[in-house]
């Protein structure tokens, strides 16, 4: 496990040397000696530093040394990020920050070893660290026009150590392809994308190499995206039917000028079904990569997003689907799963990691080997969450957890399903039988309903209808002056007799229609009310004409305007009433 720091811790740091009381890690330091280094710096995306420091210690001791301490420049605490030690068989060694500091200047990390180095034997130790912003990054334009970033770099070339060192020691900067080296001051030789520095004898804190103990160099970075990432909400949803699901809503800033067009991301090579989205969408455009140890995902933005400009914010989701068989042990009802909670690898800095554990159909946690920052269990789930800041793609994060499945909860759930598709199932064949029942009692009343004189009604209303259709033609007629005036007149006269003639000869179609039947009985008196707006509505239009002619309307566009409404309200009225005409037709087939 890699420990996590508290960048809050304030240090008290003066010109004297301070060693604190229980400094016995301290004793017989004289008679230690370091007998060989090799540093390796390599220089990532955003001006990320990743070290690691090979060191072999020798004990000249009569007494055996169970731990050796390395100096950090206190100017450098806060930008350090992570760090771990590691043995001769790249084990993990338990590595902390004590608060020892000494001269002021160098607070020591203490790496306990596995096991003890025992007098005139020689053991190697490994220390990787993590930084952010060593180098200073400037803009720049080259001669060819191209956008650049010139960094530089001024750190130490080899490890801070309280130890005396005799023998050959090398420190190797190497950089990231599309760069180029201006200048390394100091270093003994270098390449396109390596430098390389050689000392022979180094005193404690290589004191005795002066201001030759700093690394300056100065090289050209054409890769100009700097990109961070602002917080990645992560679930990862473990089903008990053997699927593993990876859910990560990432927030992205493009921290630098140049405009950011793709972003790349690493995943597992076993995952499937990899998808990226948004809220407008899937993002078309992902390319998806497949490598023997590890798949890439590089998010495109020019095919239907848009690129970031300068501090230009952009949110998403990759998901995608694990085997669980990869990660999981099962003994009987207790089942165990070792796994990364940072499967996803972004080789940017991430600021704030949010990491979700969802372990569907979870009945408890027996054991687990990182207590999470918070646990909770709802509807049946045990949701395990870890926090995260400052992380950088070399972060190993691997948790085991071990916890017993709930089988009761497991059964009930297709028994649950069974009975909720049994039970949709049922009513829909009642109501399929509730629908044959009604379809033959309708035939059978079908055969009862008074057919000729729904017939005839239907008939003579339809033969009212276009008697006042006729009207209406010979009203928009003598408006236009297309028909004299004595002609509509008789029409008129003539078409409302014969109106009032059918009108009473409908009246005993109407009596046995209504009284055969609720539903004809409720379309009638429909057609009824229609009828009776609709002669509402012929009366308005012949009050607003009359007082339009008399010219107590304000203007012509009211006149004009409400007249339209009535006509539109006539014409709904009239297909109104042609509906249950046909309604009662329906029942004649």
């Amino acid at each position: 496990m890699i420990p996590y720091l508290d960048h809050s811790t304030n240090y008290v740091a003066d010109n004297t040397p301070s060693i604190p009381k229980n400094s016995g890690i301290l004793d017989n330091i004289d008679n230690i000696i370091v007998t060989n280094i090799e540093r390796n710096v390599d220089i990532g995306d955003g001006a990320i530093f990743y070290i690691e420091d090979i060191i072999d210690i020798k004990n000249y001791n009569s007494n055996p040394i169970y731990a050796i301490i390395i100096g950090v420049p206190l100017d450098l605490t806060n930008l350090l990020i992570n760090f771990k030690g590691m043995g001769e068989s790249n084990n993990n060694l338990f590595a902390e920050r004590t608060g020892l500091i000494i001269s002021g200047k160098y607070e020591m990390i203490t790496i306990y070893l596995e096991s003890p180095i025992e007098p005139l034997q020689t053991k190697r130790v490994t220390f990787s660290h993590t930084y952010i912003d060593l180098a200073n990054l400037e803009l720049m334009q080259t001669e060819t026009g191209a956008i650049a970033y010139k960094a530089i770099y001024n750190a130490h070339i080899f490890p801070l150590l309280p130890y005396k060192a005799e023998g050959t020691f090398i420190s190797n900067f190497r950089f990231p392809w599309a760069t180029i080296v201006l200048d390394n001051d100091g270093a003994n030789n270098g390449t396109a994308g390596l430098i390389t520095y050689t000392r022979y004898e180094l005193e404690p804190f290589t004191e005795n190499l002066g201001q030759d103990a700093i690394a300056k160099f100065r090289y050209i970075d054409f890769r100009s995206f700097i990109i961070e990432v602002n917080n990645i909400n992560r679930d990862i949803l473990i089903s008990p039917w053997g699927t593993l699901i990876i859910k990560e809503d990432i927030s992205i800033i493009n921290i630098g000028v140049p405009e950011v067009w793709y972003f790349p991301m690493f995943v597992p090579k076993t995952a499937t079904n990899i998808q990226t989205y948004d809220d407008l969408g899937e993002i078309s455009g992902t390319i998806v990569n497949r490598f023997d140890t590890y798949s890439t995902v590089n998010l495109t933005l020019y095919n239907n997003r848009v690129v970031l400009k300068k501090n230009d914010v952009f949110d998403f989701t990759l998901k995608y689907t694990l085997n669980l068989r990869d990660y999981l042990s099962v003994n009987w009802f207790q089942q165990s799963i070792k796994m990364s909670i940072l499967p996803t690898t972004i080789p940017y800095l991430i600021r704030d990691q949010t990491t979700r554990i969802i372990i569907d159909g979870c009945y408890s946690i027996d054991s687990i080997s990182e207590p999470p920052q918070a646990i909770e269990k709802s509807l049946g789930k045990m949701i395990l969450t870890y926090e995260d800041r400052l992380v950088v793609p070399n972060i190993e994060h691997e948790i085991l957890i071990t916890y017993t499945i709930d089988l009761f909860d497991l059964l009930l759930r297709p028994i649950i399903l069974i009975i909720t598709i049994s039970l949709i199932s049922a009513i829909y064949i009642i109501y399929v039988k509730k629908k044959q029942n009604r379809r033959v009692s309708s035939a059978i009343r079908i055969d009862l309903l008074p057919q000729s004189e729904i017939r005839e009604y239907c008939s003579l209303n339809e033969e009212k209808n276009a008697l006042v259709l006729e009207m209406r033609k010979a009203h928009e007629d003598l408006t236009r002056k297309k028909m004299p005036k004595k002609k509509y007149r008789n029409l008129v006269d003539k078409n409302e007799s014969k109106i009032k003639l059918i009108e009473e000869e409908i009246k005993p179609f109407k009596k046995i229609i209504i009284e055969a039947n609720a539903t004809l009985e409720a379309t009638v008196q429909s057609i009824d009310i229609v009828e009776a707006e609709r002669q509402t509505v012929e009366d308005g239009l012949k009050l607003l004409d009359s007082r339009y002619k008399k010219g107590k309307l304000s203007s012509r566009a009211a006149y004009e305007k409400l007249s339209s409404d009535f006509l539109r309200r006539r014409k709904k009225i009239d297909r109104t009433i042609d509906r249950y005409i046909q309604q009662l037709r329906n029942y004649l087939l």
